[in-house]
């Protein structure tokens, strides 16, 4: 811890003028007084949240002049080039760890009870998610940092932010939409390596999180489509014990509300209105989709009446 403090105060002088570098260390800083603080030093949160905001600040001044700077010497015949890629990587490992200590500011002030801070803080953050880079090693980054964001927002009553960024770190992950007709074959993780194993864990999370913030809004359809989505990246010997457990879990969280038979009308009129809602149509098509669920519900009633 000392070294962490000494280095911080040595890159805050004034003839330091690498915001990165002052940035990173009281990143590090700010994460070891967190530890700190959880391990019961409650005196640690007055030291990390001055060292986190900084460490935000630089980092976010670094990014900026990394991407000026890419820009000013980025000419049209030099786009694509490897110059301008590592740029880029730069800028996005930057933007990486300002969502780190944005995330660690956050869940500090949450459990703090300061509910108006963290929220400001998950205001100022959330356009950092949309920088998330598509491929691995550096996306499964992005996506457990994706998990830590929703956690914190479902903490600050954001239950609709918590959902959206879940789904973000699923498919960061590299979770599969088959709704949309991508491949989402059931796989067994003895034929993965190390980080297609870590990869699915990653969306096993995701999954499991999803279940319950949509437990919390009272979809039931959209718990089954998480329970179903995280069957298929269970391996078979325990995929019934998984769900198990999340049922379980998704008891405590919320009353059980009954999902709907899989082959009934509601099911599937209310399956193909999540399926709508989620990809790009004009919202004229969503109504319409809205009142085909009305009236087959409807129908359904006086059947049955």
């Amino acid at each position: 811890m000392r070294f962490f403090r000494q280095a911080a105060q040595a890159l805050q002088r004034p003839n330091v003028a690498d915001p990165a570098l002052e940035g990173t260390a009281l990143l590090e800083l700010g994460t070891q007084l967190v530890k700190e603080y959880e391990a019961g030093d409650i005196e640690s949160a007055d030291l990390a949240v001055p060292a986190l905001e900084r460490a935000a600040e630089r980092l976010r001044l670094a990014r900026s002049r990394q991407s000026r700077g890419a820009a000013d010497t980025e000419t049209e015949k030099e786009k694509g080039s490897a110059d301008s890629r590592k740029a880029e990587a730069a800028a996005e490992r930057l933007a990486c760890r300002e969502l780190r200590a944005q995330v660690a500011l956050s869940m500090l002030h949450l459990s703090s009870t300061d509910l108006s801070d963290a929220q400001a803080v998950l205001d100022s953050s959330k356009h950092l998610l949309a920088l998330a880079p598509k491929d691995p090693p550096a996306s499964l980054d992005w996506a457990e940092l994706c998990g830590k964001w929703a956690f914190a927002a479902t903490k600050a009553g954001r239950l609709q932010e918590a959902q959206e960024v879940l789904l973000q770190k699923f498919h960061l992950a590299g979770g599969k939409d088959p709704e949309f007709g991508e491949d989402a074959e059931q796989v067994e993780e003895t034929a993965l390596n190390a980080q297609q194993r870590h990869a699915l864990e990653l969306q096993r999370e995701a999954l499991q999180s999803l279940a319950v913030v949509r437990q919390k809004f009272r979809d039931p359809i959209g718990v089954e489509d998480a329970l179903s989505r995280l069957s298929r990246a269970t391996p078979a010997a325990s995929r019934q014990q998984v769900r198990q457990e999340v049922e379980s879990q998704l008891l405590r969280v919320a009353p059980h509300e009954p999902i709907p038979e899989p082959n009934s009308r509601r099911h599937k009129a209310l399956r193909e209105l999540r399926r709508l809602a989620c990809s790009p149509l004009h919202a004229g098509a969503l109504l319409c989709a809205a009142l085909g669920v009305a009236a087959g519900v409807a129908f359904n009633e006086v059947e049955i009446g």
